[in-house]
């Protein structure tokens, strides 16, 4: 197979690999022989204030698995890279490097330095970012925020398609097992992280520890049984969301998107049932956040919110 290129090279963080990354790879394999890839350094992230959510291990990882999932391996090398230039301004076997809108100011110096090194400028090959289905950029930050998935899915719009169907008993049979840790207490220490409680009981328990939950879904019932006066907690926007048994009202996903999204701390008192609220939850929530509810004669259950915990969310509801 003849190439337009022999060497490229590109670079980035690769943080939360998605299809807007792979985007790019593929087209660097498409036009080039060889493609090096710097990836950044967990150092130059801190010094450029850059908010990632996995390490350079991880990230180098993840990479090297995607290089061998479409056989790339052999066509190509990873650079840890402590600036933003890499090797592509002392290498002079490269000759084109892959662009986006935001990266191009970054190319330019790194032609302006290998002009001043002796070495030809790189060709630029501009690609355009990848987006999902309502049109928004796909990035790491939505990612990580909890918008969307690395495969450019968008929760809410996935969770809105679902909305006010009353969910098959298959269905229902897999949220019943507990889908994270069994815990017994409230650890004080949780203060201060992005918490989400899920049940009357369970948010009392977190009230009586003095710790506000970001966000708190609530229906007024402990065991769909008896009724219970709404505790008494400093939020800051109360809203009002219906659901019924079996499914998720839109109502509902507005309601938590709209609380995960805001500032302040907010409640949700739902007319219905809460008990299918975890899915939004999790789903909806960014990442480091944790969410909490009860597990009949267990005790609470903890999800830990990364991109684990979304994907056996959506296991379970496919």
């Amino acid at each position: 197979m003849k190439f337009k290129y022999s060497n490229m090279v590109l670079g980035g963080t690769f943080d939360c690999l998605h299809i807007g990354h792979k985007k790019l790879i593929d087209k660097a394999f498409e036009l080039a022989e060889f493609v090096s890839i710097g990836i950044t350094s967990d150092e130059l992230n801190r010094e450029r204030g850059k908010i990632i959510w996995e390490s350079e291990a991880i990230r180098k990882r993840k990479l090297e698995d995607y290089l061998s999932s479409k056989g790339f391996q052999n066509r190509s090398k990873i650079i840890l890279i402590d600036d933003i230039y890499g090797n592509s301004t002392i290498d002079p076997n490269l000759d084109a490097i892959i662009a986006t809108k935001e990266t191009l100011p970054n190319i330019e110096a790194v032609n302006l330095k290998r002009a001043k090194n002796g070495l030809k400028g790189l060709d630029v090959v501009m690609v355009s970012h990848a987006k999902d289905s309502s049109g928004k950029i796909i990035s790491s930050s939505r990612i990580r925020n909890g918008e969307i998935s690395p495969d450019g899915q968008n929760y809410q719009e996935l969770l809105l398609r679902i909305a006010d169907k009353k969910l098959s008993k298959k269905i229902l049979n897999k949220f019943k097992a507990p889908l994270g840790k069994i815990i017994q207490h409230v650890i004080p220490a949780e203060a201060g992280i992005h918490i989400i409680t899920i049940g009357d009981i369970t948010t009392r328990k977190f009230l009586e520890h003095d710790i506000t939950p970001k966000l708190s879904i609530i229906d007024l019932k402990t065991r769909r049984l008896s009724v219970i006066p709404r505790p008494a907690g400093p939020w800051e926007s109360i809203l009002k969301a219906k659901s019924l048994p079996g499914s998720i009202s839109t109502s509902l996903i507005l309601a938590i998107n709209k609380s995960i999204r805001k500032s302040g701390g907010s409640l949700v008192v739902v007319n219905g049932e809460e008990d299918l609220a975890t899915i939004p939850a999790v789903l909806l929530s960014p990442f480091g956040a944790k969410v909490y509810y009860g597990q009949p004669n267990a005790g609470m259950v903890q999800i830990i919110v990364n991109q684990e915990s979304k994907a056996k969310i959506l296991g379970k509801l496919s």
